[in-house]
């Protein structure tokens, strides 16, 4: 009796296919895996989601595609999303009182106002 195939490795090999609407073939599918499965490995895991309809081919031998069979695709909607502009609010950050509107008189000194020098 075969091995089971974990579900993981199964998902995960999907996955590469899914991403590839135009199908991917066994080598493709090896590079994105960045393992060192074995390549029979692979066909037979290959062969196994095939045999179990998750997975379908296109082409012969050497020139397979592998595809997600039709009834599993996920369409994606394409084209563009258009926004509609929302109204500006501002609002202050502070509030100077009314009988104040001299900002040099509302700024904070240093307690030693005669030391203030600044090297760079």
């Amino acid at each position: 009796m075969a091995k089971l195939i974990p579900e993981q490795d199964r998902t995960r090999i999907e996955e590469i296919v899914r991403r590839h609407p135009d199908g991917v073939t066994l080598q493709e599918i090896a590079n994105e895996l960045k393992t060192d499965l074995p390549r029979r490995t692979l066909q037979y895991r290959l062969k196994y989601l095939v045999e179990n309809k998750r997975l379908v081919t296109e082409g012969k031998r050497r020139w397979v595609k592998y595809h997600i069979p039709a009834d599993q695709r996920i369409e994606v909607p394409t084209g563009t999303l258009e926004l509609e502009p929302q109204p500006t609010i501002s609002l202050p950050l502070s509030v100077l009182p009314s009988k104040s509107r001299n900002t040099s008189s509302n700024l904070c000194r240093p307690a030693n106002s005669s030391a203030t020098t600044v090297n760079f």
